[in-house]
């Protein structure tokens, strides 16, 4: 003959449509009539995914750590994103419901564009310098100069130089050799 009121409360340990607690509690004198409050668990508290994509895996390490996300997962890869940007979030989907410490985050995080190091070029021909340049994503700027040591048609110089590091897709100065000036005679005058 008492009333049973029935709360539904989150609870890490009690599964689902299992009784947490009373109020008042087991053991307790109730009088006919009184309400008993019985507390039901809805399982594991859930909490909505965010979407990450574009933020700084830093900062959303400690959000997720604040939140009882235990398991968080770095894929690291080349990308033309600032380096610790997060670039694909592979699990959880954005907006779906998760319980934080039953649940896998995967994330694929930028280490910036990958680098080359790049060879010498000197001594190359043109096609041979486009050639490797084409084969590492590098574009090259050419310009000519004449020189007395370099054969026309070689590379004369670079810019950056030999063993500098430089990113995919990065413009390269090729110098290409025209060769030793040719001189003109000088005239002299007969008075």
């Amino acid at each position: 003959k008492l009333n049973a009121e029935k709360e539904l409360i989150h609870s890490d340990d009690v599964e689902e449509d299992l009784v947490v607690r009373t109020e008042p509690r087991a053991g307790r004198t109730a009088k006919e009539g009184n309400t008993i409050t019985v507390f039901v668990s809805q399982g594991k508290e859930t909490t909505v995914f965010d979407d990450y994509v574009g933020r700084d895996y830093s900062q959303v390490e400690r959000i997720l750590n604040d939140e009882g996300f235990e398991n968080i997962i770095v894929y690291e890869k080349h990308s033309d994103q600032p380096v610790g940007e997060i670039i694909t979030q592979i699990q959880p989907a954005p907006d779906s419901d998760v319980i934080p410490d039953e649940t896998n985050v995967i994330f694929e995080v930028s280490i910036g564009a990958e680098k080359i190091i790049l060879n010498n070029l000197q001594g190359l021909t043109e096609q041979q310098a486009k050639n490797y340049l084409d084969a590492e994503d590098l574009t090259m700027n050419r310009t000519e100069e004449y020189s007395e040591t370099v054969e026309k048609g070689q590379v004369n110089r670079q810019q950056p130089a030999a063993n500098a590091e430089v990113e995919k897709g990065s413009t390269v100065n090729v110098v290409i050799s025209r060769g030793p000036e040719e001189k003109t005679p000088d005239i002299q005058t007969v008075t």
